[in-house]
């Protein structure tokens, strides 16, 4: 009996690794994922739609509108707001805001190129009246925003010789594309432009 029982059970282990390998390399049918998720001028709209969501700072649970506003002494070289209230005045490193805008900028930059990348590839003729040149520019507007927020938040903006500057991702980035050097200042203000 025992024998039988594991004989079955080795059959049904084998059976089970078999029937899984078809299914291991397909795109989900009923999901979109890069590749199929924008197919033309309609889901394209709804994806720069997802852009301009995330420029928003909007998430599920949060709508804030007024956060692409500029604390005035951060960005003019007095990190204090006039009452010490600022981590930054107190140099209490790591719990800034700042770790939540690079996040956040990155993020509206990986959206915009995922745009960028998938409409280049789409036909002319899926779009009416130069909609599809409209979409790409409002999304290497985006991405250029972004980029320019994170070299004014965290890279030495103020001296065009400096090798702080941000770091560029000009294609969609995936497992094996993310890991970049940071720009210098110079480079930086040339892919904002």
């Amino acid at each position: 009996m025992k024998k039988t029982i594991i004989i079955l059970s080795a059959v049904l282990i084998g059976l089970g690794q078999y029937s899984c390998n078809k299914q291991l390399d397909e795109l989900p049918k009923d999901a979109l994922v890069q590749g199929n998720a924008i197919t033309n001028q309609q889901t394209a709209n709804i994806a720069l739609n997802g852009v301009y969501y995330r420029f928003a700072n909007a998430s599920q649970t949060n709508t804030n509108w007024s956060s692409n506003q500029v604390n005035p002494g951060i960005l003019t070289g007095v990190l204090d707001d006039g009452h010490n209230t600022l981590n930054e005045a107190s140099n209490v490193l790591g719990k800034t805001n700042f770790n939540g805008d690079w996040g956040r900028y990155y993020s509206l930059v990986n959206a915009a190129n995922g745009i960028i990348d998938q409409v280049t590839l789409l036909g002319g003729n899926l779009f009416s009246n130069g909609r599809k040149e409209q979409i790409l520019a409002e999304a290497r507007f985006m991405r250029a925003f972004a980029t320019f927020k994170v070299l004014s938040l965290m890279g030495q903006w103020f001296d065009i010789n400096s090798s702080f500057g941000a770091l560029l991702h000009d294609k969609f980035l995936t497992s094996t594309t993310y890991a970049k050097g940071r720009s210098d200042v110079k480079s930086s203000y040339e892919f904002i432009v």
